[in-house]
């Protein structure tokens, strides 16, 4: 249980913090663009073709525009991680790491049962 620097988070729970931040935001960023309707980058299969707004074509591939922005989301998780992990001065208590933990864990199975519920077949 060493850190990096003299009271500051030791190495394990500054990869923990980066790792969970890094899930929950890739669950958020990967749902957002649904909720809010921002433009996911979408593909023309039959007109062999990208773009962010896709009109009345059918059919139409949108899973690479979310998993594209469900990366953005986790790269911007991951340096939120890695800056706190630098700021904070202290090792986080475990109640604390079990909350970021069950919240990495939430955000990422909320995510996959919204996804879950558009596909089934009602």
């Amino acid at each position: 249980m060493t850190a990096d620097t003299p009271g500051g988070l030791p190495r394990w729970q500054r990869a923990y913090v980066v790792t969970c931040l890094a899930i929950l935001g890739g669950a958020f960023a990967y749902w957002l663009p649904a909720w809010a309707q921002a433009p996911i980058l979408t593909y023309l299969p039959l007109e062999r073709r990208w773009t962010f707004d896709p009109k009345d074509h059918a059919p139409t591939i949108v899973y690479f525009g979310l998993l594209l922005w469900g990366a953005c989301g986790a790269v911007a998780g991951a340096a939120l991680g890695a800056a706190f992990g630098r700021l904070w001065r202290r090792p986080l208590p475990a109640p604390v790491l079990r909350l970021l933990a069950a919240w990495a864990v939430t955000g990422f199975v909320l995510t996959g049962w919204y996804y879950t519920w558009n596909l089934w077949p009602f």
